[in-house]
Protein backbone atom coordinates (compact mmCIF):
# COMPACT_ATOMS: atom_id res chain seq x y z
CA UNK A 1 0.00 0.00 0.00
CA UNK A 2 1.44 3.55 -1.40
CA UNK A 3 -0.21 6.36 1.10
CA UNK A 4 0.87 9.60 0.62
CA UNK A 5 2.07 11.57 3.15
CA UNK A 6 4.00 14.60 3.80
CA UNK A 7 8.32 14.52 4.03
CA UNK A 8 9.54 14.84 7.87
CA UNK A 9 12.53 15.52 9.40
CA UNK A 10 13.83 15.09 13.13
CA UNK A 11 13.57 18.31 15.27
CA UNK A 12 17.08 18.30 17.34
CA UNK A 13 16.13 14.76 18.80
CA UNK A 14 15.32 11.51 17.75
CA UNK A 15 11.90 11.53 19.79
CA UNK A 16 11.00 15.09 18.10
CA UNK A 17 9.93 15.67 14.59
CA UNK A 18 8.13 18.17 12.34
CA UNK A 19 6.55 18.49 8.62
CA UNK A 20 4.13 20.56 7.17
CA UNK A 21 0.52 20.63 6.03
CA UNK A 22 0.15 22.46 2.86
CA UNK A 23 -3.46 23.06 1.71
CA UNK A 24 -5.51 25.30 0.02
CA UNK A 25 -6.19 27.49 3.43
CA UNK A 26 -2.70 27.64 4.84
CA UNK A 27 0.93 26.37 5.39
CA UNK A 28 1.06 24.76 8.44
CA UNK A 29 4.01 23.64 10.81
CA UNK A 30 3.10 20.06 12.73
CA UNK A 31 5.16 18.80 15.01
CA UNK A 32 5.01 15.00 16.65
CA UNK A 33 7.09 14.45 19.92
CA UNK A 34 7.53 10.94 21.53
CA UNK A 35 7.83 12.22 25.55
CA UNK A 36 8.64 9.60 28.41
CA UNK A 37 5.80 8.51 30.64
CA UNK A 38 7.87 7.07 33.98
CA UNK A 39 11.32 7.36 34.66
CA UNK A 40 12.78 5.37 35.42
CA UNK A 41 13.12 2.11 33.82
CA UNK A 42 9.80 1.89 31.60
CA UNK A 43 9.94 2.59 28.10
CA UNK A 44 6.37 4.41 27.89
CA UNK A 45 5.70 7.44 25.36
CA UNK A 46 3.30 9.89 25.32
CA UNK A 47 2.36 10.51 21.60
CA UNK A 48 2.09 14.44 21.27
CA UNK A 49 0.78 16.41 18.12
CA UNK A 50 0.01 19.50 17.51
CA UNK A 51 0.55 22.62 15.57
CA UNK A 52 3.56 24.70 15.93
CA UNK A 53 3.06 28.41 16.72
CA UNK A 54 5.89 30.19 16.66
CA UNK A 55 5.20 33.82 17.69
CA UNK A 56 4.17 32.01 21.16
CA UNK A 57 6.60 28.99 20.98
CA UNK A 58 3.93 26.60 22.05
CA UNK A 59 1.46 23.72 20.78
CA UNK A 60 -1.84 23.91 20.15
CA UNK A 61 -3.29 20.57 20.22
CA UNK A 62 -6.78 21.96 19.42
CA UNK A 63 -6.62 23.99 16.20
CA UNK A 64 -8.51 22.78 13.61
CA UNK A 65 -6.90 22.91 9.89
CA UNK A 66 -9.23 22.69 7.41
CA UNK A 67 -6.48 22.14 4.59
CA UNK A 68 -8.20 18.69 3.07
CA UNK A 69 -5.00 16.30 4.36
CA UNK A 70 -6.10 14.91 7.29
CA UNK A 71 -5.38 11.19 6.02
CA UNK A 72 -2.25 12.28 4.35
CA UNK A 73 -0.98 13.71 8.28
CA UNK A 74 -2.51 10.65 10.14
CA UNK A 75 0.02 8.93 7.06
CA UNK A 76 3.10 11.30 8.25
CA UNK A 77 2.27 10.45 11.73
CA UNK A 78 2.57 7.06 11.08
CA UNK A 79 5.45 7.29 9.57
CA UNK A 80 7.23 9.01 12.62
CA UNK A 81 5.53 6.24 15.06
CA UNK A 82 7.43 3.62 12.83
CA UNK A 83 10.52 5.34 12.34
CA UNK A 84 10.27 6.25 16.53
CA UNK A 85 9.63 2.75 17.18
CA UNK A 86 12.86 1.57 14.65
CA UNK A 87 15.02 3.87 16.92
CA UNK A 88 13.55 2.55 20.41
CA UNK A 89 12.62 -0.91 19.70
CA UNK A 90 11.15 -1.43 23.09
CA UNK A 91 9.25 1.81 23.40
CA UNK A 92 5.42 1.64 23.84
CA UNK A 93 3.54 4.38 22.33
CA UNK A 94 0.26 5.66 24.22
CA UNK A 95 -2.07 7.92 22.63
CA UNK A 96 -5.13 10.02 22.98
CA UNK A 97 -6.61 12.78 21.34
CA UNK A 98 -6.82 16.28 22.94
CA UNK A 99 -11.13 15.55 22.60
CA UNK A 100 -13.59 12.96 21.42
CA UNK A 101 -13.37 13.70 17.75
CA UNK A 102 -9.29 13.52 17.76
CA UNK A 103 -9.25 10.66 19.26
CA UNK A 104 -12.05 9.21 16.97
CA UNK A 105 -10.21 10.39 14.09
CA UNK A 106 -6.82 8.02 15.52
CA UNK A 107 -9.35 5.16 15.26
CA UNK A 108 -10.75 5.63 12.05
CA UNK A 109 -7.01 5.73 10.37
CA UNK A 110 -6.46 2.71 12.88
CA UNK A 111 -9.69 1.31 11.44
CA UNK A 112 -8.59 1.67 7.99
CA UNK A 113 -5.27 0.26 8.25
CA UNK A 114 -5.31 -2.47 10.62
CA UNK A 115 -4.29 -5.03 8.64
CA UNK A 116 -0.97 -3.23 7.90
CA UNK A 117 -0.47 -1.33 10.98
CA UNK A 118 -1.03 -5.08 12.70
CA UNK A 119 1.63 -6.45 10.80
CA UNK A 120 4.27 -3.93 12.29
CA UNK A 121 2.94 -3.33 15.67
CA UNK A 122 0.50 -4.85 18.68
CA UNK A 123 -2.46 -2.79 18.98
CA UNK A 124 -4.34 -2.04 22.03
CA UNK A 125 -7.67 -0.19 22.55
CA UNK A 126 -8.94 0.66 26.29
CA UNK A 127 -12.49 -0.03 26.55
CA UNK A 128 -14.92 -0.50 29.22
CA UNK A 129 -12.47 -0.10 32.53
CA UNK A 130 -9.92 -2.42 30.58
CA UNK A 131 -7.13 -2.98 27.59
CA UNK A 132 -8.18 -5.57 24.98
CA UNK A 133 -6.62 -6.02 21.53
CA UNK A 134 -7.74 -3.49 18.49
CA UNK A 135 -11.09 -4.66 17.11
CA UNK A 136 -12.99 -3.11 14.69
CA UNK A 137 -16.14 -0.13 15.46
CA UNK A 138 -15.42 -0.22 18.69
CA UNK A 139 -14.98 3.23 20.17
CA UNK A 140 -12.00 3.59 22.57
CA UNK A 141 -10.75 6.01 24.90
CA UNK A 142 -7.27 5.66 24.00
CA UNK A 143 -4.28 3.44 21.93
CA UNK A 144 -1.21 1.79 23.10
CA UNK A 145 0.95 0.70 20.38
CA UNK A 146 4.16 -1.79 20.86
CA UNK A 147 6.78 -2.87 17.86
CA UNK A 148 6.35 -7.32 17.09
CA UNK A 149 9.57 -8.48 18.67
CA UNK A 150 10.09 -10.73 15.49
CA UNK A 151 9.64 -8.15 12.94
CA UNK A 152 11.97 -7.08 10.31
CA UNK A 153 10.65 -4.51 7.30
CA UNK A 154 10.79 -5.70 3.93
CA UNK A 155 10.16 -3.98 0.65
CA UNK A 156 6.54 -4.17 0.62
CA UNK A 157 6.19 -2.47 3.50
CA UNK A 158 8.21 0.36 2.92
CA UNK A 159 6.67 2.24 0.58
CA UNK A 160 3.58 2.20 3.16
CA UNK A 161 5.68 3.13 6.20
CA UNK A 162 9.04 3.91 5.34
CA UNK A 163 11.82 3.50 8.59
CA UNK A 164 14.14 6.94 7.70
CA UNK A 165 13.39 10.03 6.85
CA UNK A 166 16.28 9.05 3.88
CA UNK A 167 14.58 6.08 2.61
CA UNK A 168 11.24 8.56 2.46
CA UNK A 169 13.13 11.11 0.94
CA UNK A 170 14.58 8.95 -2.00
CA UNK A 171 11.55 7.41 -2.61
CA UNK A 172 9.26 11.09 -2.90
CA UNK A 173 11.91 12.67 -4.46
CA UNK A 174 10.86 15.67 -1.54
CA UNK A 175 13.33 18.29 -0.60
CA UNK A 176 13.53 19.02 3.36
CA UNK A 177 17.30 21.25 3.09
CA UNK A 178 15.25 24.46 2.48
CA UNK A 179 12.32 24.44 5.00
CA UNK A 180 11.47 27.63 6.50
CA UNK A 181 13.49 28.55 9.95
CA UNK A 182 11.68 27.59 12.98
CA UNK A 183 12.82 27.42 16.74
CA UNK A 184 11.51 23.97 17.49
CA UNK A 185 14.57 22.13 17.41
CA UNK A 186 16.07 24.26 20.16
CA UNK A 187 12.67 24.37 21.86
CA UNK A 188 12.13 22.30 25.04
CA UNK A 189 8.40 21.13 24.51
CA UNK A 190 8.55 18.95 27.74
CA UNK A 191 7.62 22.27 29.18
CA UNK A 192 5.23 23.64 27.09
CA UNK A 193 1.98 23.65 29.26
CA UNK A 194 0.04 22.05 26.45
CA UNK A 195 2.21 18.91 26.11
CA UNK A 196 3.07 19.05 29.59
CA UNK A 197 -0.64 18.27 30.16
CA UNK A 198 -0.95 15.78 27.82
CA UNK A 199 2.20 13.87 29.32
CA UNK A 200 0.53 14.14 33.04
CA UNK A 201 -2.56 13.27 32.21
CA UNK A 202 -1.44 9.97 30.00
CA UNK A 203 0.96 9.14 32.78
CA UNK A 204 -2.03 9.10 35.85
CA UNK A 205 -4.67 7.21 33.43
CA UNK A 206 -1.59 4.56 33.11
CA UNK A 207 -1.19 4.19 36.53
CA UNK A 208 -4.49 3.97 37.08
CA UNK A 209 -4.88 1.02 34.35
CA UNK A 210 -1.92 -0.88 33.56
CA UNK A 211 -0.98 -1.77 30.19
CA UNK A 212 -0.91 -5.68 29.72
CA UNK A 213 2.18 -7.34 30.71
CA UNK A 214 3.41 -7.82 27.10
CA UNK A 215 3.97 -3.93 26.80
CA UNK A 216 6.25 -4.79 29.50
CA UNK A 217 10.14 -5.02 29.33
CA UNK A 218 11.52 -8.65 29.89
CA UNK A 219 11.71 -9.57 33.73
CA UNK A 220 9.88 -6.33 34.81
CA UNK A 221 8.40 -7.20 38.28
CA UNK A 222 6.53 -4.14 38.77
Amino acid sequence: MNLQRYQYKQAGSPSKYEFYSEGPVRHIQKIVEFQPLFSPGLPFYNLCFGDWNEKTQTIDDTAITNNGDAEKVLATVATIVVEFTCIFEQATVYAEGSNLARTRRYQIGINRFLNEIGEIFNVYGYVDECWEPFRKNINYQAFSIRRKKYLTLEEPNEPYMATSSDNNKKKTGEKIENWPYSNVCTADLSKDPVFAKKTEKARKFLEKHPLPKEFYPEGYQG
